[in-house]
């Protein structure tokens, strides 16, 4: 049986990320001889913020011909970013941004407990949501919108 440390998301709901780094765990302490060895979930999940409120973001943009209470639109600002995540998701991340290690990277006060830091970035990125739209609305082009992102 393995004898490394088990991880702990704790109050964040990262468990897909957590799992994922797990994996390639073993065979990166083997490779490096070393007993424990961890990568950096917190880094993975900064990325994964950055990429999701870019997400939210150019949905608002590609969305901006339709009327406030489209039901797209409703979707879009009912809950603009989370936590939950799958396999293919953190292997894009991984893909695009690499990984390190924790200790490069350590956990941190909205890492360990995204609750507060989720509510604080749906509340920017709604507010962004308005002002993008209001560009938009106003005649401004795509590109203007995209600046203020």
């Amino acid at each position: 049986m393995d004898e490394w440390k088990a991880t702990n998301q704790k109050s964040s709901g990262r468990c897909w990320l957590f799992a994922t780094l797990n994996l390639f765990r073993p065979g990166t302490m083997k490779k490096m001889n070393v007993k424990e060895f961890e990568f950096s979930q917190a880094y993975l999940h900064f990325w994964d913020k950055f990429e999701r409120s870019n997400h939210f973001l150019e949905a608002i943009i590609e969305t901006s011909g339709r009327p406030i209470d489209d039901r797209t639109i409703h979707f879009l600002l009912s809950d603009p970013i989370g936590d939950g995540g799958q396999w293919n998701m953190a292997m894009n991340l991984i893909r695009k941004h690499g990984l390190v290690p924790k200790s490069t990277y350590p956990e941190s006060n909205s890492s360990s407990s995204t609750r507060w830091m989720n509510s604080i970035l749906k509340d920017i990125l709604r507010s962004s949501a308005s002002e993008i739209r209001g560009i938009l609305d106003s005649g401004g082009s795509e590109k203007e919108a995209r600046s203020h992102k």
